[in-house]
């Protein structure tokens, strides 16, 4: 999958201006640069060109002036697309969140049970101290990991997040 790998380099290095519009890609030097055959270099710049990221002149491909009309096509091409994975996503996260939430309620927690977010958001039980005492605590003891309220800024102090990132199997086993 060369091809991909090459095709995601000079994507990201468009969208960074690390290649600045108006410049000209020589398919050979590329190459030699990269180390690899003409042929994934230029079925890559290809892909690219079919998205309107480059241009192509004779030999030569060249970056589209700067515009946000790729940008604008691409995010218009999500909006319109099937938003039925969407469905299945929510539905995960909903029972990563309950597991979670059911576990700290059960232990006397106080939290608020949040519907569109990957994370828990809790107040410490008073007499535990600060947030990062309290997430080291839960660490050196039950060895879970939970992000102190405090790395958010001032008003997170008080409270702490756990990640919905984690399968359910994996959360559930760590608020066992």
């Amino acid at each position: 999958m060369e091809r991909d790998k090459i095709y995601e380099e000079f994507k990201q290095k468009i969208i960074w201006l690390d290649l600045p519009p108006e410049t000209v890609l020589n398919l050979s030097t590329l190459a030699s640069t990269i180390g690899l055959s003409r042929t994934p270099v230029k079925e890559a710049l290809i892909i690219l060109e079919s998205e309107a990221w480059l241009v192509r002149q004779d030999s030569h491909f060249i970056v589209t002036p700067l515009s946000i009309d790729p940008i604008q096509m691409s995010a218009t091409a999500a909006l319109k697309g099937s938003t039925d994975f969407m469905k299945e996503r929510k539905a995960m996260y909903q029972e990563r969140r309950d597991v979670v939430t059911k576990a700290l309620t059960e232990i006397g927690l106080e939290l608020e049970k949040l519907k569109a977010t990957f994370y828990v958001w809790a107040s410490i039980t008073k007499g535990y101290g600060n947030s990062k005492d309290f997430s080291f605590k839960v660490l050196d003891e039950i060895a879970v990991w939970i992000i102190p309220g405090s790395t958010y800024g001032q008003y997170g102090e008080g409270c702490f997040r756990i990640a919905l990132t984690h399968p359910t199997n994996r959360l559930a086993e760590a608020m066992g």
